[in-house]
């Protein structure tokens, strides 16, 4: 993966606050960038194009209770029309 000079701020905002969204054109390495972050931590990854993603959170308290960290934080991490965001 090409390095990205925002991915340390990323993981900085990520340390600091639940949801973080990355937003920007088409094909410019936002999914590759999702994913290299959540593969330092505990994560889920959702994808709100998806139908059968979106159908799981027709209960999002439900899913999300089963995918709680120690803390009794939700760990999830999607991707709606490009925009990202992610819940520790």
């Amino acid at each position: 993966m090409i390095e990205r000079v925002i991915q340390k701020s990323l993981e900085q905002a990520l340390g600091r606050q639940a949801a973080v969204a990355l937003i920007g054109p088409r094909q410019v390495g936002k999914t590759t960038l999702a994913h290299a972050v959540a593969a330092g931590r505990p994560s889920l990854y959702l994808d709100l194009e998806s139908r059968a993603d979106r159908a799981k959170l027709a209960e999002p308290e439900l899913f999300l209770a089963r995918h709680e960290d120690d803390d009794g934080r939700p760990l999830v991490a999607g991707r709606f029309s490009g925009q990202f965001f992610g819940h520790r």
